[in-house]
């Protein structure tokens, strides 16, 4: 079977450079990335927002689109993703609470 015997050998010479490559390749430590400050809090949701607005949410997470209400939230209040998220979910975090109305 010559074939298999130049196969085989193939395998071996690339398992051999893989092997040498994996051997003498730069030991120093990958650079990790600098730390980015947190807040110490979530910020709470904009109080203000119209009633219109709140029940269009109430509407939105009721009927689970939730990526639907972020981004309606966001329009309206003119918020950054993260906040808008975390107003929404905690909208229905108080809607599970609360029970089925």
């Amino acid at each position: 079977m010559p074939a298999l015997d130049g196969l085989w050998g193939y395998l071996l010479v690339a398992l051999v450079f893989f092997l040498l490559g994996r051997a003498t390749r730069d030991r120093e430590p990958r650079p990790t990335r600098p730390e980015v400050p947190r807040p110490a809090s979530t910020p709470e949701p904009a109080p203000d927002i119209a009633a219109g607005l709140e029940a269009e949410l109430q509407a939105l997470i009721a009927d689970g689109n939730l990526i639907q209400a972020v981004k309606r939230y966001r329009d309206a209040t003119g918020t950054d993703l993260k906040t808008a998220k975390d107003a929404v979910f905690a909208r229905q975090e108080e809607r599970r609470r609360r029970g089925p109305a």
